[in-house]
């Protein structure tokens, strides 16, 4: 079955002014659809092909708010050949630390150690 709007298959427009006509000319360049375009000024317009294109064969990008979402059995987006849950999962899942961290610096933290911060000094609580 050929494909409407291409060189098989053209879509076929009949407008009644050359004004409308270069209003489907634009329109079917932008999408890159081929058309035969007649202008009749005696005859009803006939656009159909153009918005059946128009409603099935719209070639906007889809635009994507967020980022990818990844599941653990996916290759990792590092680019490592690991797959994500062995390599970065954990990384992210702890805003880019990883989990062997927190757990150190609490106890470092628990541990009544002095924390000096530039020039200030005091005792972790």
């Amino acid at each position: 079955m050929t494909k409407l709007g291409s060189d098989r298959k053209p879509a076929v427009v009949r407008v009644q002014t050359e004004e409308r006509a270069r209003e489907i000319t634009q329109l079917c360049n932008e999408h890159g659809w081929k058309f035969i375009v007649g202008i009749e000024p005696d005859k009803a317009e006939n656009t159909e092909d153009i918005k059946w294109l128009l409603k099935h064969c719209s070639t906007k990008s889809k635009t994507y708010s967020g980022p990818m979402k990844t599941s653990p059995n996916d290759y990792c987006p590092c680019g490592s050949g690991l797959k994500y849950k062995n390599c970065c999962m954990e990384k992210w899942c702890w805003g880019g630390y990883s989990q062997s961290i927190f757990t150190s610096f609490s106890t470092f933290l628990n541990s009544g150690s002095p924390v000096t911060i530039g020039a200030f000094s005091s005792r972790a609580v």
